[in-house]
Parts: C-alpha cells; sequence; structure tokens
C-alpha cells in the first residue's frame, strides 16, 4: 500500500498513479473515465467521485489535483481510482494511503 503526505489546508500538490495489469504492465486507458475516491473508516467517504485527468492515457498515467475540500480535516484516509467501461466501475489500483497532518503554526 503506498501512502501519499499532504498538510491540512494544502492544494497543488498531485498523486501521480500508473495503472497497472497483474504482471505489472501499464494499461492503456486512453478514451476511458478514471474516477478517484477518498474514504476515512467504513462510513465517512471524503471524496465521493472527483473525475480525475489523463495527460498520458496509453502509458497508464492519471493526475489527480486535490481541492480544497479533499484535505481540510486532518486524519488518515483510503483512496483508490476506478475506471468506468460500459458502465461497469472495477479498481485500477490498490488502496493508497493518504495522511493529512494538522497546518504547521
Amino acid at each position: 500500500m503506498s501512502t501519499f503526505n499532504l498538510v491540512k489546508g494544502e492544494t497543488g500538490r498531485i498523486l501521480e498513479i500508473t495503472v497497472t495489469d497483474s504482471d505489472g504492465d501499464a494499461v492503456d486507458i486512453s478514451g476511458k473515465t478514471v474516477t478517484f475516491y477518498m474514504w476515512k473508516g467504513s462510513t465517512t467517504v471524503i471524496n465521493g467521485g472527483s473525475t480525475s485527468f489523463t495527460t498520458d492515457g496509453s502509458n497508464g498515467k492519471v493526475y489527480y489535483d486535490f481541492a480544497e475540500a479533499d484535505v481540510n480535516t486532518e486524519g488518515i484516509y483510503e483512496a483508490q481510482f476506478y475506471n468506468s467501461t460500459d458502465d461497469i466501475y472495477y479498481p485500477t489500483t490498490s488502496i493508497l494511503t493518504i495522511f493529512i497532518a494538522k497546518t504547521v503554526p
């Protein structure tokens, strides 16, 4: 599980992942819709499905720019990217850990 560290209120940091298959090879996601979900615990959804953007779909690259609402509460969160094809959603990455630290005084 990968960890991405942020500070409360920090925007402008971009999470970059590569969608890979079970062999670790990049998956071509050109023309697909990739969605980012972030949650804390089993019921608290922080981000209910922002559409991320791809800049290098043929190489499986996905980038997510955290919005202010994503990073306004410190804590440890889980996140995952999903890919939709023909209205079927499936995970494109393993679950990530997002750590949001308190603002430095």
